[in-house]
């Protein structure tokens, strides 16, 4: 990371000028406050220098700034273009680990760099835990299936977003679209696959006409009945997927709508008397014990795994730190639906990766997600702000600035084209 920071100092007047000039600045100091009242409110962190500049580390540059970083790095269309070049061996490489990890049901490039991860049994053998635990899993080249299912989901927008903007070439797309989708079903988690339906739906609503979104939702569904009555496997995979919201279904494995519910009951419970800021950061691993081992370990089971973003904020920040969280996602999702008159389908694709990491950040936690989404949802959002400013890039234009009259004609133009 100080690399990183390193790398871009020759940048970094440009950078905050850019920065500065769009909507997103007041989202990254939001964001900053919020992480200096959960520390201040926090009884493990509170008066530690090391731990705040650890805080400030983990929550908000690590996390938050690869949004900026995103953004920032998008100087042109052809910034993308190369990410995408990059992209169709790079999904090769994983798809073949992921495959590996199917046949062979060891996770291969996990063994070769020797990982280990702690788990709810303690340090275990990460390359086979999600194989002995009880339901196999693909892992490909990540700790947890989920990260490899969520990053598929990635992969597979980004293809959809380079296919229709003409850069990518059908059998490029296809190789991505075939890839990412055996690593949506291989990875066998269900939260995966609400998320890849929840993005394709806000993509398909947002970009495509409303009768088109009807005829090829339909579409979707007669294909779905059909494979669903011939093939046990599908029969399996869906009534294993669905069963999360049949409280009474023989079928529930791990997560499921009625267990959610225990979880934001529990969570309530205890911030009863803290409702504004919570009990603090790490409560949830100090405090319940979590760290220790898991389920074995936990003070009031009904908090199970805490799965979700919101209501582990909820339990440890408070509605303050919920407000903080949710202010800025509804911040980001408004840029996008405002500038669908503008760049149709970077907006539209923006928004469906900011939906999909929501879901998946509620349904099972964030784990790995919000690197490879904020920085996707930071690259379309600069691609956006780059095609309005055009050559006034590094003199920090406001998001409402208009552009001048010499230049619209010929950014009119490059849109159309772009579009087309």
């Amino acid at each position: 990371m100080v690399c990183f920071f390193l790398s871009e100092t020759p940048h970094i007047v440009s950078n905050l000028k850019h920065i500065k000039g769009s909507q997103f600045a007041w989202m990254v100091g939001l964001l900053l406050i919020a992480t200096v009242i959960a520390y201040y409110h926090s009884p493990h962190y509170s008066g530690n220098l090391m731990k705040f500049i650890n805080l400030v580390t983990k929550e908000w540059l690590a996390k938050y700034l690869i949004f900026c970083y995103g953004f920032l790095c998008i100087r042109e269309e052809k910034d993308l273009n190369k990410m995408l070049h990059w992209m169709v061996p790079a999904v090769i490489i994983l798809f073949l680990f992921g495959f590996m990890n199917l046949v062979t049901k060891s996770a291969t490039f996990l063994d070769i760099i020797g990982k280990d991860m702690v788990s709810i049994k303690g340090t275990v053998d990460s390359k086979m835990y999600y194989t002995d635990f009880g339901r196999f899993r693909v892992q490909a080249m990540f700790l947890f299936p989920f990260d490899y299912g969520f990053v598929c989901v990635m992969t597979f927008a980004l293809g959809v977003w380079g296919y229709l903007r003409g850069i990518l070439e059908r059998n490029s797309f296809i190789i991505v679209a075939v890839a990412s989708l055996f690593g949506i079903y291989a990875c066998g988690c269900r939260t995966v696959v609400f998320v890849f339906l929840a993005g394709g739906t806000v993509f398909m609503m947002s970009y495509l006409k409303v009768k088109r979104t009807f005829v090829y939702a339909v579409g979707l569904l007669i294909v779905i009945i059909l494979v669903y009555t011939i093939s046990p496997a599908m029969q399996d995979f869906l009534d294993k997927t669905l069963s999360v919201f049949d409280p009474n279904s023989s079928k529930v494995e791990g997560s499921s709508m009625v267990m959610r519910s225990q979880q934001y009951a529990a969570a309530l419970w205890h911030i009863k008397k803290d409702l504004l800021f919570g009990k603090g950061i790490d409560f949830f691993l100090i405090d319940m014990r979590w760290g220790e081992g898991g389920m074995e370990k936990l003070v009031d089971k009904d908090l199970m795994g805490l799965e979700g973003i919101l209501m582990n904020l909820l339990l440890e920040r408070g509605f303050v730190g919920v407000f903080f969280y949710l202010f800025v996602m509804i911040g980001i999702a408004r840029y996008f639906i405002k500038k669908l008159k503008e760049d149709k389908l970077s907006a539209a694709l923006g928004l469906s990766i900011l939906v999909s990491y929501l879901t998946y950040a509620n349904l099972t936690g964030e784990l790995l997600s919000y690197y490879s989404a904020f920085f996707l949802v930071g690259c379309f959002a600069g691609l956006i702000y780059i095609q309005k400013h055009g050559d006034n890039y590094d003199e920090g234009h406001s998001d409402e600035d208009d552009i001048p009259e010499s230049n619209t004609a010929e950014l009119k133009l490059v849109s159309t084209t772009q579009r087309s």
